[in-house]
């Protein structure tokens, strides 16, 4: 051949090792393959749903369009079988003779053609999940062989074939005779010995509610139907009760009390996406306990593709439980990882848009669940009975007169729980709460105040002037308003334990992140004992502050005094919770100090856990009291 001539040449592969690598590394998780196979089944209930919907009659019609599921341990088969379009010997050899060949592929495109010459009008397949041709193929991780028997439900040709393969390179096509299934497809695995599990009626209907509980067709296991609860993200709101929307929660959550709320989002643009998020009533990690565990269950078509998905929203949004389903997302072939994220992105910011829009709603609906506690005063601070705030009382009403600031919330809560002396001879006996709504004459926001930290924390300075309540909004008893403040600090101080136990934690974790990623000396930095040393003493500190915290909440629960665990699990958390922090920064080195790593925040954030609900030399004195008393 000359040499200015270019040869074009087709790519050889060694078919053998092609099979091996799709069955024995594609997949992570063995269990897989039955997810594929009832996908597969679906898609060709939904081919020959559609055909049927453009009035075309398939073999049979009377046949239910189900997918069924039977074991037989004697002979360790595992047989899963469809009702739907069902193949031809050709189209056997053809889809599953050729890797990557994919029937769904085929026939979105002969759709998409379809569509071009209706001027556009949209068909609707959107529910036929595979694309890829080789999911099939995950049924060679457990199986030394495979019998696939398959008669369609359309055109001239009614006979059956059997396509049979052990994976190893070479496969089979012969007449099935009555063999064939009616109408459809039969997948028989002959299970390998370490795959025995999958034998078990229970295993393989574990993995089915796990995977492909919401695939819009009755999936049976023996006989016995295992996917009973409906996708109610992809149903009109209208149609959904409030019971469904409350079992669903409990099945995801397994918690025993009802969600806060529900959003049930239907999205087309700029990505199509279905989505039922839930808020939890009461927060249930509030230790941190399950601080890695959150995020979202992601779905494609229906078809569980990631537990826990962190990228659909930010860490502060953590609190939301649910589901999110979508038919634009870009999988590799294996469904379990993602190419890209910008659909991820975009459902993430639409989420956190709408989540924001629905909480103000919520706080506008239901006021009485936001107010704000407002104690601290400028001449006061933690020193309560310096407090000038007073309510003097006027007939049926008192009349407030006075300055908070620090107050939480108190910008945009709609009530506040104001703390008055109103008995000027003994402030600390003649202290009373009472509820303020937002909006009362007389009371104003001063202004905001600009933090170094917590911004996401609004705080304000609220003016009561001549501000006139009614007695009927008074909290508790007149006078007793002091031991009932002091009662709520020391909760107070508990949740400002467990804040400081959770900032420690992450900057923990950062530190340990970065010191395995970044290289100095041609090593990690985590290979040098003073990195090590830090990260010892910094773990050793999270850990004696989650053990204070646990102590003084544990005495809570019991109904049994804890001011002094409460003041002792705050002082001790915020102080570890400062050297973990600055540790971490330390660790983290010039990067550390900027704004693009996430511990620049934190350590901005933590320094207030030493100063609100008491200062830390404040909590040495409520300690030493206790101990003197």
């Amino acid at each position: 051949m000359p040499e200015n001539t270019a040869q074009s040449c087709e790519f050889r592969a060694e078919v053998r090792k092609v099979l091996s690598i799709l069955t024995n590394s594609l997949y992570t998780n063995r269990e897989i393959f039955l997810r594929e196979l009832i996908s597969n089944a679906s898609d060709a209930l939904d081919k020959l749903r559609f055909r049927s919907n453009r009035g075309e009659t398939p073999r049979h019609d009377d046949l239910p369009l189900e997918i069924r599921i039977s074991l037989d341990k004697d002979a360790k088969t595992l047989t899963i079988e469809d009702t739907g379009l069902g193949m031809t010997a050709a189209e056997l050899a053809e889809n599953l003779g050729t890797i990557a060949k994919s029937g769904t592929e085929a026939f979105r495109a002969q759709l998409a053609a379809e569509e071009a010459k209706a001027d556009g009008e949209k068909a609707d397949a959107a529910n036929i999940i595979g694309r890829f041709g080789v999911g099939f193929y995950s049924v060679f991780m457990v199986a030394e062989k495979v019998d696939v028997t398959s008669r369609p439900a359309f055109g001239d040709d009614d006979s059956g074939a059997t396509w049979t393969s052990d994976g190893l390179g070479t496969y089979t096509v012969a007449p099935a005779g009555d063999d064939a299934p009616q109408r459809g497809t039969r997948i028989v695995a002959h299970l390998k010995e370490d795959a025995a599990e999958f034998l078990e009626k229970f295993r393989v209907e574990s993995v089915i509610r796990k995977h492909s509980a919401f695939v819009p067709f009755p999936v049976l296991v023996d006989g016995e139907q295992v996917n009973t609860q409906p996708a109610l993200w992809r149903e009109p709101k209208s149609s959904v009760t409030k019971e469904q929307y409350d079992a669903f929660y409990q099945a995801l959550t397994y918690d025993s009390k009802a969600p806060l709320d529900v959003l049930h989002i239907s999205v087309d643009a700029p990505v199509q996406f279905n989505a039922l998020l839930y808020i939890p009533d009461v927060r249930q990690d509030l230790f941190g306990l399950d601080r890695d565990f959150w995020g979202l269950d992601l779905y494609a078509s229906r078809v569980l593709i990631q537990h826990r998905n962190k990228e659909l929203i930010p860490d502060w949004l953590a609190f939301l439980k649910g589901v999110v389903d979508t038919e634009d997302l870009p999988l590799n072939i294996s469904r379990e990882t993602l190419q890209e994220n910008v659909v991820l992105r975009k459902i993430n910011q639409t989420i956190i848009k709408q989540t924001l829009s629905h909480l103000e709603k919520l706080a506008a609906k239901d006021a009485e669940k936001y107010a704000a506690f407002c104690l601290t005063e400028p001449a006061g601070g933690s020193d309560m009975t310096s407090n000038k705030t007073t309510a003097v009382e006027d007939g049926d009403d008192y009349v407030i007169n006075g300055v908070k600031h620090f107050i939480t919330g108190g910008a945009h809560c709609d009530f506040l729980c104001c703390f008055a002396i109103t008995n000027k001879e003994d402030p600390r006996h003649g202290m009373t709460c009472f509820v303020v709504e937002k909006g009362t004459p007389g009371m104003k926001i001063a202004s905001e105040d600009n933090k170094m930290g917590i911004r996401g924390a609004r705080t304000a300075e609220i003016v009561f002037e001549d501000c006139r309540v009614p007695k009927a909004n008074m909290v508790g008893e007149l006078n007793k308003g002091y031991r009932l403040a002091l009662d709520v600090v020391d909760r107070g101080r508990i949740g400002i334990a467990a804040m400081s136990v959770g900032i420690a934690q992450a900057a923990l974790d950062l530190a340990i992140k970065y010191a395995k990623e970044r290289e100095v000396f041609k090593r990690p930095i985590a290979k040098f004992q003073g990195i090590q040393w830090m990260l010892a003493d910094a773990a050793t500190q999270v850990e004696a502050a989650r053990m204070l915290t646990y102590y003084a909440a544990d005495l809570k629960d019991q109904g049994v005094p804890f001011t002094k665990q409460a003041a002792m699990a705050k002082v001790f958390a915020a102080e570890a919770a400062h050297k973990v922090v600055d540790t971490s920064l330390q660790i983290h080195g010039g990067y550390g100090y900027m704004k693009e790593y996430p511990i620049e925040r934190i350590y901005r954030d933590q320094r207030i856990t030493e100063l609100f609900e008491g200062t830390s030399q404040v909590q040495r004195i409520v300690i030493a009291g206790q101990l003197l008393h």
